[in-house]
């Protein structure tokens, strides 16, 4: 039986739920996660689950599942999709701070005093400013912060295939990120389980260079980077695959000129490979027939930039058309340039043995493959993401409900597809977080002398001072 101490005038109960409560609120979802599991990869193309691969999470990554899991799943949002959680959130952040407010409401016949309004707003002002700063620290750690990093693993007993990213960057790039150097590129592409990446960087071939001269002398002794360049063709930003600093006379500027690669091929030079990037618009995309340009042999359908994951989201089915009508390739890009530590999408190709090659005789047998084979050269696997569900076209205030609505739906799936992908592994250190921060946050609350770390416990409340309830 508890016993409250007689309340002065004025004084009134508080419910105080502990950290045990919102604990084992997040046990019970994760334990619905395991029930109804999701799978973590899935083929680009279709959206079935794969079953041929698995996404492998080192111990390091194991160690802090819970920071680790939640920075890659912010990674992976698109434009809209990282505004939608950053509304929530406030949104979420606003009716905390409305709901403690109510809670410690003076009566009427309280005296309120200017002193007292000023004591409130700089209460509010700091909290606010502290949750600013928590959110700007978190996507700091995401973008800047090195880390372990989940990577792909295909399936044992098939050495015909390998990982290849179609488009990276470093710091030879305009936008690349400072001290990020072709090394940086490669160990950032080991960590991620690609076999192979190409450096495609902005109108240079000075990190392709660097990366080469540093290569495996078998491409199955470690990751190996091959050469590109990203430039203009037909208005549209593509990557031109297999030239090096000896194909300059094919470019003029930033463009890719139709007349010397013709030129260079009456020559016996084996055409480049010419990949379309995204986001950019479809209607010019070069295809054959279009006048003073080179027609792509390849498309990406998953680029992981977040302006890349929204051209994937609206305009796959678009994509896969052009692709089949053209048949070109369906690739993937990191669009690497040097900032987090997420990979999105592998592709898959299947070059019988391709370890024994060296790099530059893999590349060439890459680009054949491509060429030969076109559209079905390629598989495209990718972290499986939350879906934006996209709603009719609407106006004015109509338009606002609808994507209110269509973000407090993502807000819901983004939550679940967190806790739904985790591997068993993921769950045990989750779990073992949430009661270790749980624990930790009872004890220190009750040395406190502050409310019990328990639910349904009272306390009497006056003002800013508890009296402690008596057992």
């Amino acid at each position: 039986m508890v016993l409250y101490t007689a309340m002065p005038a004025g004084a009134r109960f508080q419910s105080r739920g502990g950290p045990l409560a919102p604990a084992a609120a997040l046990t019970a979802i994760l334990a619905a996660g395991a029930m109804f599991p999701v799978a973590p990869l899935r083929d680009a193309e279709t959206g079935r689950a794969v079953l041929d691969a698995t996404l492998r999470t080192p111990p390091a990554f194991l160690a802090l599942a819970p920071v680790n899991n939640t920075l890659d799943a912010l990674s992976l949002l698109s434009v809209r999709e990282h505004v939608a959680v950053l509304a929530l959130l406030a949104l979420a952040y606003a009716a905390w701070r409305v709901q403690r407010a109510r809670r410690g409401r003076l009566r009427r016949d309280d005296i309120v005093t200017v002193a007292t309004r000023m004591h409130r707003l700089r209460r509010e002002l700091a909290a606010a400013g502290t949750a600013l700063a928590l959110v700007v620290a978190v996507y700091a750690v995401m973008v800047l912060v090195p880390r372990p990093m989940a990577a792909l693993e295909l399936a044992p007993g098939d050495s015909t295939r390998l990982a290849i990213d179609f488009h990276s960057h470093t710091s030879a790039s305009h936008d690349g990120r400072p001290g990020f150097s072709a090394e940086r590129n490669r160990s950032w592409h080991r960590a991620a389980g690609f076999d192979v990446a190409y450096v495609t960087d902005h109108d240079t071939f000075a990190g392709a260079e660097s990366a080469a001269s540093r290569n495996p002398r078998r491409a199955g002794d470690g990751t190996s980077l091959l050469s590109g360049i990203e430039v203009l063709e037909g208005g549209e930003h593509v990557n031109v695959l297999g030239v090096t600093a000896r194909d300059n006379a094919l470019f003029d500027g930033r463009h890719l000129v139709a007349a010397a690669l013709e030129s260079a091929e009456r020559g016996g030079r084996a055409p480049p490979i010419v990949l379309q990037t995204i986001p950019g618009p479809l209607d010019r995309v070069p295809r054959p027939g279009m006048t003073g340009v080179v027609p792509v042999d390849a498309i990406e359908i998953a680029d992981a930039a977040p302006r890349g994951f929204s051209a994937e989201d609206d305009e796959r089915d678009r994509i896969l058309r052009i692709a089949d009508s053209l048949g070109a390739a369906a690739v993937s890009g990191s669009d690497l340039h040097g900032w987090g530590r997420t990979a999105a999408a592998w592709t898959i190709m299947r070059i019988p043995g391709w370890r024994d090659l060296s790099p530059t005789e893999l590349e060439v047998r890459i680009e054949t493959a491509i060429r030969a084979g076109g559209r079905h050269a390629t598989r495209v696997i990718e972290r499986t993401r939350p879906v934006w569900a996209r709603g009719a076209d609407q106006h004015g205030a109509a338009a606002w409900a609808s994507a209110g609505g269509q973000a407090l739906a993502f807000g819901g799936h983004f939550a679940w597809q967190l806790t739904a992908t985790r591997s068993m592994p993921e769950r045990l250190a989750w779990l073992v977080w949430i009661w270790v921060v749980a624990g930790a946050v009872a004890v220190y609350r009750e040395r406190r002398g502050g409310p019990p770390p328990f639910p349904g416990r009272r306390s009497v409340r006056r003002g800013g001072a508890r009296l402690p309830a008596q057992v």
